[in-house]
């Protein structure tokens, strides 16, 4: 097991975990859509693979049918994030705030 297994195990389940909770779905429903237990879904989401006998792999065809029940694509998860190009100006950290919970300067 190298440092790039472990790396990409991670990542994938952090995607796997925001994809989940960007759609707000529980981990209950989505094992018994996807014939996983919920510990499984867990160590996925956690990216151990210790779970899965240090086998990236394995733990590759359980995150698949795991994303397959997120109706998600698991190797284009990545792809989605936005990055902001150079040139442009970041939104101000304050922007989402209404008006009259700022503080008047």
């Amino acid at each position: 097991m190298s440092p790039v297994d472990i790396r990409s195990a991670k990542q994938v389940g952090k995607l796997l975990r925001s994809s989940r909770e960007a759609q707000c779905a529980n981990l209950s429903h989505l094992s018994k859509r996807c014939g996983l237990t919920v510990t499984q879904l867990v160590h996925i989401e956690n990216g151990n693979l210790f779970a899965f006998e240090k086998d990236l792999q394995k733990m590759m065809s359980y995150s698949n049918v795991y994303a397959n029940a997120l109706n998600v694509d698991v190797n284009t998860l990545g792809q989605e994030s936005t990055f902001m190009s150079k040139g442009t100006d970041p939104e101000p950290l304050d922007s989402h705030i209404p008006r009259f919970l700022l503080k008047k300067t």
